[in-house]
């Protein structure tokens, strides 16, 4: 690393990170679009802009992916998949029965 921050070998492209990780390249391109996959910088705003990831965040990823046994990754993926509550729906209160915007008091 230089004063000026990492030396383009440590922003590995989508292929080369998709080397390191041991897996496909559209893999790795579902699981950004999913945000499964290790962080990465986008350089530059337009959509075709360039993706690189840091080796410290791929790194990273990995080590949040250890698991001592089967059961340990069953509770980890249930967690992830546990739905989130939505925002601004918990403890509303139901309409009043003779709300006049409901069809059914017509």
């Amino acid at each position: 690393m230089t004063a000026l921050g990492p030396l383009p070998e440590d922003l590995p492209n989508s292929a080369e990170t998709a080397a390191i990780l041991g897996i496909k390249l559209n893999t790795l391109e579902i699981w950004r679009i999913r945000g499964n996959g290790p962080a990465y910088i986008k350089l530059g705003n337009d959509g075709r802009a360039p993706v690189r990831y840091r080796r410290a965040d791929i790194i990273a990823w990995i080590d949040q992916r250890v698991r001592a046994s089967t059961s340990a990754h069953a509770a980890a993926l249930v967690a992830a998949q546990r739905p989130r509550p939505r925002e601004g729906c918990a403890n509303k209160p139901a309409p009043a029965r003779n709300a006049p915007w409901l069809k059914s008091n017509a």
